[in-house]
């Protein structure tokens, strides 16, 4: 995807957003260093940086949910101070993680969040879902008020939000890493409907990690790196190595993939059965196996129980029937610590909710799979010796930056926490790793070293499954990959002769009718029939 749009004339001089000397310290880090901004309607401006470089500090600042300790905020020409006065500047902010009752309808969702910028009156229903048909009418998507949110694909339930931010009248719109857990689909959806609001007058700042998608929608970039403006680009025709370079200051460098050859089976799964947070079915009869020495990659949107899948496996979820096994032995219906115990390791896809203790220190975080560990506790206590060299040799090998031991690890961003837990879960070499979006929300950098990590354990003997949204990812790091629909495996894909596009048509069930792949066995000395060279897909 190439920018070749030009801004317009008109709106160079009146700007949307202006920062100016902008300065944010936490103690004795600095987030953010004398860092000046502009933002100018009708523009999409980019707003790129590693894990730690202040950009979630930055789209705080800008929606005054935080406030600098120096340098001034100023929005279509008003001084804002506060989140309140943000908005009525004419500021609306949609999260990474949503807002949402899902058992609720969409009009209730929408009258919710619904306020009056001018009025100190509540909102009807009725004119709840007259001003959010008009938003979504004007940028060309339909909004079925009635329908339940949690029966909404993610990228639907993604412009829920922002129709809630625009539903009064917001003339700027911060998108925080808006296409992390989107299908190819509907990023392409969301990348139109970005140029839709800027055609019609509003300035979008777009915070992302993905290159391509910056370059597809900016007008403009600002990169930060180490709290620091580091460029200012110009989005017509720039190339995803500029920005690479900008943002981390050399070339990005991916980690070989040595050819391995796969050991005997190290997980075994067979039809299973498992149900979802609501006691709905969400897997229905999944089955495959890994091989000592192979990353299978996982596909499919989210909400066709992939995320049950690896769950149950985990011992995290029950499951209804079928079969785990782990090098014969059975897992189904064992705690996560005994499965744990018995060599899984499982990078949870959620590292806020169940990855990490966001109020206990980094140590305490690393060593938390060790207590039953004799070389690390005793008696349920961690020894001060091991502990402390195993969390230096985390922070040292993953160069988690702004960490000491001691510090509370909902202190550090989203990428450094990431490479706490990957460190984490394969610091005692694992025999099976479940890996649910192990990159997900980190910079090149942290992806980088989360790469090459999985890739050692991979070559070390570890039977490896990666759940992923990122299709590139999962082209480039697995031996096979699989996709999910409606709880099933519908496809398994060679990554050598398969594409993107392919996949995604067969993560939307668009699947043709074909022989059901067998659970593959230990691989003999003649072809394993069960490991496809081409393509298989499996009717739903």
């Amino acid at each position: 995807m190439t920018n070749t749009r030009t801004r317009p004339e008109t709106m160079r001089d009146t700007m949307a957003v202006e920062l100016s000397g902008v300065t944010k310290r936490y103690g004795e880090l600095t987030a953010l260093d004398d860092v000046s901004l502009v933002v100018r309607p009708g523009t999409v401006h980019g707003l790129i940086g590693e894990n730690g470089a202040g950009k979630s500090t930055l789209s705080k600042i800008m929606f005054g949910m935080v406030a600098p300790d120096r340098g001034s905020v100023r929005v279509l020409g008003t001084d804002t101070t506060s989140t309140s006065a943000a908005r009525a500047a004419g500021v609306g902010m949609v999260h990474q993680h949503f807002a949402q009752a899902p058992s609720m309808s969409v009009l209730e969702n929408l009258a919710l969040a619904a306020r009056a910028s001018d009025e100190r009156r509540i909102l009807s229903l009725r004119e709840v879902g007259r001003r959010a048909q008009d938003v979504a009418g004007r940028l060309g998507f339909d909004l079925d008020l009635r329908a339940r949110v949690e029966k909404l694909s993610v990228g639907a339930r993604q412009r829920i939000e922002i129709v809630k931010a625009l539903q009064h009248g917001a003339r700027v719109l911060l998108l925080d890493e808006p296409t992390a857990v989107l299908a190819p689909a509907e990023i392409a959806e969301l990348v139109e409907l970005m140029r839709g609001l800027a055609e019609t007058g509003t300035a979008v700042v777009f915070v992302s990690h993905k290159l391509e998608e910056v370059r597809a929608a900016c007008d403009e970039v600002t990169v930060l790196r180490r709290g620091r403006v580091a460029a200012r680009l110009d989005g017509a025709g720039l190339s995803a190595r500029a920005l690479a370079r900008a943002m981390t200051g050399d070339d990005p460098v991916r980690a070989p993939k040595a050819a391995v050859d796969p050991g005997p089976a190290a997980l075994l799964v067979r039809e299973l059965h498992a149900r979802d947070d609501r006691g709905r079915p969400a897997v229905t009869g999944a089955g495959l196996s890994i091989h000592e020495g192979e990353i299978v990659g996982i596909a499919g949107i989210d909400g066709n129980g992939q995320e049950e899948f690896v769950e149950a496996i985990a011992g995290l979820r029950g499951v209804e029937s079928g079969g785990i096994e782990l090098h014969g032995t059975s897992l189904a219906g064992r705690k996560p610590r005994e499965i744990r115990g018995l060599g899984v390791a499982h990078i949870a896809s959620d590292r806020l909710e169940t990855g990490v203790a966001p109020t206990l220190s980094i140590q305490d975080n690393v060593v938390a799979a060790r207590y039953c560990d004799p070389e690390h506790a005793r008696f349920g206590f961690t020894r001060p010796r091991p502990a402390r060299e195993a969390v230096e040799q985390a922070i040292a090998d993953y160069d988690i930056r702004g960490a000491s031991p001691a510090l509370p690890i909902g202190a550090l961003s989203g990428g450094n926490m990431q490479k706490v837990v990957v460190a984490r879960e394969l610091a005692n070499s694992p025999a099976v790793l479940l890996a649910a979006h192990p990159t997900r929300g980190v910079d090149l950098k942290a992806i980088e070293r989360i790469h090459a990590a999985i890739l050692g354990a991979r070559a070390r003997g570890c039977a490896i499954m990666l759940l992923s949204t990122e299709l590139d990812e999962l082209l480039a790091l697995s031996d096979r990959i699989v996709v999910f629909s409606r709880g099933r495996i519908v496809a398994e894909l060679d990554p050598a002769k398969t594409d993107p596009a392919e996949i995604g048509v067969y993560m939307t069930g668009a699947t043709p009718t074909a022989v059901t792949p067998a659970i593959p066995p230990t691989p003999p000395a003649a072809p394993d029939a069960g490991h496809l060279t081409e393509r298989t897909a499996v009717p739903s």
